[in-house]
């Protein structure tokens, strides 16, 4: 409790804007009535879709996302010069499918594959793309953590999605448990897959119209790393977004929006509370492009708001910070 209480004004205020906002537009008429259904069997955000598919029907998706920024050392926790820049770049490409399962249309089956490349160059100009090259066969492969790039496929998951409630359409469900099949223990480090997963995700629309061109788009989400033998410590994330869809014409949408996430770790003594490690505000902004009724292709970008951490000794650099995401979804 004492953690939460120490969360930014920023950080609550954002958090009272989501709450007001869902109230307020909680009481609006069903799908029948607002033309919900034209959004949500189209819309699909970061690997994320809020459509519940009819029996037999497959849905496919896959997004890739970048990030890249300075990692900034300082010489000490208190207030000192920066010592030494790095550069950390991630990497990410996700591939889900899921299947019709319910005959009422209420629940699908779905699996995930997630590759993932991260690299972390002592030399923090060094170009982000680097990441996408291998290290193998060079000197680069020789070294560890620093210069050389960690890539392989570092999840392997379950996924289930559901509409909880058949009389709120809007609202589902997305939730899963995934493995790495990674076995060496340097990759499994540095690849930050050390540990299996537990996720849940929350979506809810809100038509904004009648005529079914503007909505707001919520997301929460929850990830939980568990203890393995490689890695005994828990890691939860959580996080909040909130995104204004609009549509323009019949074939794009515009979805800006605000995103706050935070990440907490287990105390080192058991009657504390949890320790707060990581803490963000994104600024998103994303176009999707919808060429046929069956396929849907997004981009989008992140802009740091806010950058909060913990670790004293080692900040990210606000002004390096990039992030972007290229997605895809086939229905079948």
């Amino acid at each position: 409790m004492t953690t939460l209480l120490k969360l930014s004004k920023a950080s609550w205020l954002f958090a009272a804007i989501l709450l007001v906002s869902s109230s307020l537009q909680a009481q609006q008429n069903k799908r029948e009535d607002i033309g919900l259904e034209t959004l949500d069997e189209t819309f699909f955000f970061g690997g994320l879709s809020a459509t519940i598919l009819d029996p037999g029907k497959v849905e496919v998706n896959f997004y890739t996302s970048m990030f890249s920024s300075w990692l900034a050392i300082h010489e000490s926790v208190i207030e000192s010069p920066v010592r030494d820049r790095l550069r950390l770049t991630e990497f990410t490409g996700n591939f889900e499918a899921y299947y019709g399962v319910s005959a009422d249309g209420r629940w699908d089956l779905g699996l995930r594959l997630r590759h993932g490349r991260r690299r972390l160059d002592n030399a923090a100009q060094s170009s982000p793309f680097k990441v996408l090259k291998s290290s193998r066969g060079t000197d680069e492969a020789d070294n560890v953590g620093v210069d050389k790039t960690y890539a392989g496929l570092k999840e392997v998951g379950l996924r289930f999605r559901l509409m909880p409630f058949k009389n709120v359409p809007e609202l589902t469900l997305n939730a899963g448990y995934s493995l790495s099949p990674i076995k060496a223990e340097e990759d499994q480090e540095f690849l930050l897959a050390d540990r299996n997963t537990v996720d849940f995700n929350l979506s809810y629309y809100v038509s904004l119209n009648k005529s079914a061109t503007s909505y707001y788009y919520f997301i929460l989400n929850g990830l939980a790393y568990l203890p393995s033998a490689t890695n005994d410590e828990a890691l939860y994330n959580s996080s909040a977004s909130f995104f204004i869809v609009q549509r323009l014409g019949a074939r794009f949408v515009l979805y800006p929006g605000l995103s706050y996430n935070i990440t907490f770790k287990p105390p080192a003594v058991s009657d504390e509370a949890l320790i707060r490690t990581n803490e963000q505000i994104l600024g998103l902004l994303g176009v999707q492009y919808q060429p046929s009724n069956n396929f849907s292709i997004n981009l989008s970008a992140a802009l740091p708001l806010l950058l909060d951490s913990s670790n004293l000794l080692v900040q990210q650099v606000r002004e390096s910070y990039s992030f972007v995401s290229l997605g895809g979804r086939f229905l079948f």
